[in-house]
């Protein structure tokens, strides 16, 4: 999986939807899905991830666009399901840095790396 501006987003996220399988939980891709919410979605008993793939992503910063996007998918997880347990938000992005005035409230964790293996 790379991340380089000229890679199919699709493929990038079907395999991170297939990556849960070692982790236990199970894996929903709703954007694709219902064309509304997250990337993927992985949820277990006791945690829930919403999960935004920025594969293509070149800049050195996280835009706001991108961090409004993962907003949007816990919003929309929160209208979606009941039981909120513990939800968190994962961003799959070449570079963790912030834009200028942009901040977070919620955790998230970022997944940056030239290549994951």
């Amino acid at each position: 999986m790379l991340y380089v501006p000229n890679a199919d987003s699709n493929i990038f996220e079907d395999a991170i939807k297939k990556i849960r399988r070692f982790l236990g939980y199970t894996s929903s891709r709703p954007e694709q899905e219902r064309n509304d919410g997250p990337d993927n979605l992985w949820v277990s008993e006791n945690n829930s991830f919403i999960i935004e793939c920025k594969n293509q992503g070149t800049s050195q910063l996280l835009p706001r666009k991108d961090m409004e996007q993962v907003l949007h998918s816990l919003v929309w997880y929160q209208n979606y399901f009941l039981d909120q347990g513990n939800i968190s938000g994962i961003i799959f992005r070449k570079s963790n840095i912030l834009a200028k005035k942009l901040s977070c409230r919620r955790k998230y964790l970022f997944c940056k790396s030239r290549k994951i293996r």
